[in-house]
């Protein structure tokens, strides 16, 4: 609502201080003149009786004339009269012609700034012929024909007619300036007005106060219409008094009317903002401390800005990160004008955070500087929320999306090993099994037997090869039990060194310890290491394996002197179906899945697998078994396995 603050309207105001000083100056004129008259009540050459007796009672009777005008204005009819009969008394009494147009002068000029303006001419036009007897009793009737009286009763009226109208304006101009500070007064007090009522009691208000200005400001002088009387959708009336009050009532409908429809205005946007689940709100650009407005939705979100005490943004509640997002959006200008998001503290639920998005515009300006501007607030809580969900829907769909990706390059990789390793036994297979069938005795004791191992050697290989892919699909769907004992492991090791050296020397040592563990587990366990270790380490290098006492268990650490595991494939090579560095080039480079069981192994036994990379060139495969240590004697080193022919 505008701010009008309303201009107070005085009683001092209220009155015509203008016209009544000027009453008042002729009033005094006309008492000078007086005086001057008995002044010449000494030189007088007529006689002390009757005539100059005449002339004191008709100065006594102007003296009570001039009283009664001051007190109660001038009576038409009567005191014009008296007026009449006072200068034709005094013009005789002192036979002198100039006594009587001292009187005229007097008299008629002050009878020009009261009652009506036809009545004043009557009035002035008695004055004149009370002066055309006075000349023709003291000078004859050829007095009437010189020229000097007609100028003299000509200038008289004239003068008199012109002090008439300047009174006239000056009460017109009463009127006109003492209606614009009530009007003003009034249209302030209509612009702060709250209600319909409080219009319609200010427009009545102000009707009577123009009413009685109007009476006052004319004082009598001119005939002033009724303010209540005149219809403000009418066409104007022709005197000046009634066309003024007549514009002055146009401008308070008007004015009333625009307080109305702000009131309108202000009451529909007033309902459409309180009633908006959006927070709106005004605030000086100057600060971000000051809020002349915020809507309930506003207040809801951003907490109290106009509250008492403590005005704007409580910028606690705002996240620390989102702290310095407000202070980048206002840098530029003073309002926020591209949407922003920042993280308030729930009001209603402490330890909670709320997205609220802000933009603002210009809402007012001053002299090219935006002084107000007008922002928005909404809870984007539910759409964060909603996005959040939607990325990590969306970060799901592309790791699954990855995953089957990875599943189908292993699915090849795997159909490609698979085949490869199952063709070599399967083809040693058929040819024993096709040379056994078609030797029909032909075949020595010695020839049958070598070939019946061959047939049991890759029967055997292809039997490991499909408990390799079963231990994986079991231990993928959790369903891999463990069947735990007592087992010594630096006899275990040895066993199985005895059984993959063959030509190659396999160094077996460390501590002898007896674990519970799963015996099969841990077999296969050192099985797979060392096959991998045959499979990427040249014939002549060393291979080792070592049994060693852990706080936690035992460690098995298979060592070898060969190419090493890039740092780039040790967290992936125990995963199923990875091979390591140069497996394509090998004549069997395996099926990709020993080194994950052995992973999966140690996982069943509270422990873990990891390779490291060995000084001086090769890898190292640690296995770590959990809890179940029985025993533990230092043992001796021992080599296991023929060593290679040099």
């Amino acid at each position: 609502m505008v701010d009008a603050t309303p201009v107070p309207v005085t009683d001092a105001q209220v009155g015509v201080p203008v016209l009544r000083r000027v009453r008042r100056l002729f009033l005094l004129l006309a008492v000078t003149l007086l005086v001057a008259e008995l002044v010449e009540l000494v030189d007088a050459t007529t006689a002390m009786w009757p005539q100059r007796g005449v002339a004191v009672v008709g100065l006594v009777v102007a003296a009570g004339l001039l009283l009664s005008v001051r007190q109660r204005g001038w009576q038409p009819g009567r005191d014009d009269l008296v007026a009449s009969a006072v200068i034709v008394a005094v013009g005789w009494g002192l036979g002198r012609v100039g006594a009587v147009l001292a009187l005229l002068l007097g008299l008629g000029i002050l009878r020009a700034l009261y009652g009506s303006r036809r009545s004043t001419v009557a009035a002035i036009t008695a004055f004149i012929a009370a002066y055309a007897a006075i000349s023709v009793l003291l000078d004859g009737p050829a007095s009437l024909l010189d020229l000097n009286y007609l100028v003299v009763a000509l200038g008289l009226g004239g003068f008199a007619t012109v002090v008439r109208q300047v009174a006239e304006v000056v009460a017109e101009h009463d009127v006109a300036a003492t209606s614009d500070r009530v009007l003003g007064a009034a249209a302030g007090r209509l612009l702060q007005a709250t209600s319909g009522e409080d219009i319609d009691e200010e427009v009545t208000s102000a009707v009577a106060r123009l009413d009685c200005i109007a009476h006052e400001a004319a004082d009598g002088l001119v005939a002033v219409p009724s303010a209540a009387e005149l219809d403000p959708a009418a066409d104007p009336p022709e005197g000046g008094v009634g066309r003024r009050l007549h514009a002055a009532l146009r401008r308070l409908a008007t004015d009333a009317r625009l307080a109305r429809s702000l009131l309108v205005s202000e009451d529909r946007y007033r309902r459409l903002a309180e009633g908006s689940r959006d927070g709106i709100y005004l605030r000086s650009a100057a600060t971000v401390t000051a809020f002349p407005y915020v809507n309930a939705a506003g207040r809801a979100m951003l907490g109290e800005l106009d509250r008492p005490g403590a005005p704007g943004i409580d910028l606690g509640r705002v996240h620390t990160e989102d702290r310095k997002v407000l202070v980048e959006a206002l840098k530029s200008r003073p309002w926020i004008d591209e949407p922003i998001r920042i993280r308030l503290v729930d009001a209603g639920e402490p330890g909670t955070w709320r997205w609220i998005e802000l933009v603002e515009a210009p809402a007012a300006v001053t002299d090219g500087r935006v002084v107000t501007v007008l922002g928005t607030a909404r809870d984007v809580t539910a759409t964060r929320r909603q996005e959040a969900a939607l990325q990590q829907a969306l970060e799901r769909e592309q790791q699954a999306a990855e995953q089957l990706r990875a599943v189908d390059e292993m699915r090849a990789t795997f159909l490609a090993a698979i085949s490869h390793e199952l063709r070599t036994p399967l083809a040693g297979l058929v040819g024993a099994a096709q040379t056994l069938a078609a030797g029909d005795g032909r075949l020595d004791t010695g020839q049958a037997g070598a070939l019946a191992g061959v047939v049991v050697r890759q029967s055997e290989r292809v039997v490991g090869l499909l408990d390799d892919l079963l231990d994986v699909e079991r231990l993928s769907r959790g369903r891999m039990g463990v069947d735990p004992g007592p087992v010594a492991l630096l006899p275990l090791a040895q066993g199985v060194a005895a059984r993959l050296g063959g030509n190659r020397s396999i160094e077996v040592g460390g501590d002898d310890l007896v674990l519970t563990v799963d015996r099969t587990h841990v077999e296969r366990i050192l099985h797979n290491l060392v096959r991998n270790a045959m499979k990427h380490a040249a014939s002549a290098t060393r291979i080792s394996i070592g049994v060693h006492q852990h706080e936690v268990g035992g460690m098995l650490v298979v060592e070898d002197d060969g190419p090493g595991v890039p740092a780039a494939l040790r967290d992936s090579l125990f995963e199923p179906f990875v091979h390591g560095p140069g497996a394509g080039a090998l004549p069997s480079p395996g099926t990709g899945i020993g080194l994950a069981l052995v992973s999966k192994f140690a996982e069943l036994h509270g422990g873990r697998a990891w390779v490291e990379e060995v000084p001086g060139g090769g890898a190292r495969f640690v296995v770590l078994l959990g809890d179940g240590l029985v025993a533990a004697e230092r043992g001796s080193r021992t080599t296991v396995g023929r060593p290679t022919a040099g």
